[in-house]
């Protein structure tokens, strides 16, 4: 076989033993014939299988080698919601395709199974149900209940599971109701038996609930009067003068309002407005701050805000000087930003840096001429790792131990795992420091000290920013 498998991946291959499938006397030799293979097969001086595939680094190994035909492997079953199927020490409770290696009477692993599991649902249902009073209610079982309460049946579903019907029956109660109905003159009020009526007074009808149960409801009509309200009101010229319904007016005239009583009757509010002249004059300045502005009276203002002044003219309405003074800020901004190395950033100047710690410091203007200072502070984060490929653990003090090292950078090692040449796992760790030699591995395994060769590592390293990524290699050890 070519190169096909990847660090820590099992890859299944099988070999029939036909004529088709072997060669003779060696890898690239001639396809045997059938009599050739059976003589072969008749009279075997040995079969050998070798881990190796390609010439150099081993980075494979074989397990489970079996010889001997292949048996049904496919199975499928049914059960129901919190059931539970057994499949040698496996154990399967939801719906889906599950592959299983089962063991021999040996322990090894000798058979793939693959199972087709269908988990078929349980179902659990209320229905609502009750009576009036001096009534009852017939439960599925045909008994006759006259008390509320929650009953449970149990039946078996058409998938063959177990199903629960829960009856909720309730004591409906008859009722007694009462509303108050106010109407304006000439309005009429509708009645519940489809008749209406524009006199007060109190009517009661006999009615039935949703259920159906006797309901006795008495209604209060009341009977109320519109009104027609007048008013007057005087203005100088560029006032505005706010009306009833939350409008305004500068203009002169007579003003009609509709509006309610307090008992929702229509009614008529009339204002009559008269307007006397009078001036606005309006300054807006805009400013920056720490500046300040000198107003008529000789004061000063260094604050946003609206400044009125008011002088009363020949017909004694007041002349206005308004100053709308705006004081717009300066800005001073931090913008400090962590990025990965190779992330381009975009400077306020318009130009672009990669993988440069800076601090730098930029001065504007605002749209209002005011300064505006921006300082930018980056920090690129370097994922740099580190790894020996050759230690000695031979308690000499120096290179005693396998690590990872890493810059400032890195948070955390996550995980270090160490495989011989065999594939089997002679050392993990997780969640340790980087660059504390004595917190790796020291060449021992299962209590001794591992023999010199190559062994493949792989790690995974968390950086500062949440960034975890995978590494990989060898590590040569010396005694």
């Amino acid at each position: 076989h070519g190169f096909n498998p990847t660090v820590n991946t099992w890859t299944h291959f099988a070999v029939r033993l036909t004529e088709n499938d072997w060669n003779l006397n060696a890898g690239n030799g001639p396809k045997p014939t059938q009599a050739q293979f059976k003589q072969v097969l008749s009279d075997i001086a040995s079969l050998e299988i070798r881990g190796e595939y390609r010439t150099g680094f081993d980075r494979a190994w074989l397990d489970n080698v079996w010889l001997g035909e292949v048996p049904d492997t496919t199975i499928s079953a049914t059960i129901c919601q919190n059931q539970a199927f057994q499949i040698g020490d496996y154990t399967h409770s939801s719906p889906g395709t599950f592959l299983d290696e089962l063991e021999d009477l040996n322990g090894c692993d000798s058979l793939l199974v693959t199972l087709h599991l269908t988990v078929n649902q349980t179902f659990t249902s209320l229905q609502k149900t009750g009576f009036c009073p001096g009534g009852s209610v017939v439960l599925p079982d045909g008994s006759v209940r006259e008390t509320a309460g929650l009953f449970p049946f149990k039946y078996t579903a058409a998938n063959g599971c177990d199903s629960t019907v829960i009856v909720q029956v309730e004591a409906w109660p008859n009722q007694i109701a009462s509303r108050k109905v106010s109407i304006c003159e000439g309005e009429t009020s509708p009645l519940p038996d489809g008749s209406a009526t524009d006199q007060p007074g109190v009517y009661q009808f006999k009615l039935q609930t949703m259920h159906g149960c006797d309901s006795l409801l008495s209604i209060e009509i009341s009977k109320h009067d519109t009104a027609w309200v007048g008013s007057s009101a005087v203005i100088c010229g560029g006032e505005i003068f706010p009306m009833p319904d939350g409008s305004s007016a500068a203009d002169p005239g007579i003003y009609l309002f509709k509006f309610q009583t307090a008992h929702g009757c229509d009614s008529t509010l009339v204002v009559e407005l008269e307007v006397t002249d009078s001036s606005l004059t309006i300054n807006e300045l805009d400013r920056c701050a720490d500046d300040a502005v000198q107003l008529p009276d000789g004061t000063w203002a260094d604050e946003t805000g609206t400044y009125i002044f008011q002088y009363p003219n020949f017909w004694g309405c007041d002349s206005t000087l308004v100053f709308d003074l705006r004081f717009h800020p300066k800005y001073d901004t931090l913008l400090v930003a962590a990025l990965p190395e190779g992330t381009p950033y975009l400077l306020p100047d318009g130009s672009t840096v990669r993988d440069t710690t800076l601090e730098k410091t930029y001065q504007f203007a605002t749209l209002f001429g005011c300064d505006s200072v921006v300082t930018v502070r980056l920090d690129y984060i370097f994922y740099r790792v580190f790894v020996p490929n050759v230690f000695s653990p031979d308690g000499d003090g120096v290179n005693d131990f396998f690590t990872v090292f890493t810059n400032e950078d890195c948070r955390e090692i996550r995980h270090l795992n160490i495989y011989d040449r065999w594939g089997e796992h002679v050392f993990e760790k997780h969640h340790f420091a980087p660059n504390a030699e004595r917190l790796g591995w020291d060449g021992v395994f299962r209590g001794k000290p591992v023999l010199p060769g190559v062994l493949a590592w792989w790690a995974e390293v968390e950086f500062v920013d949440g960034r975890v990524l995978w590494f990989e290699g060898d590590v040569t050890v010396l005694r």
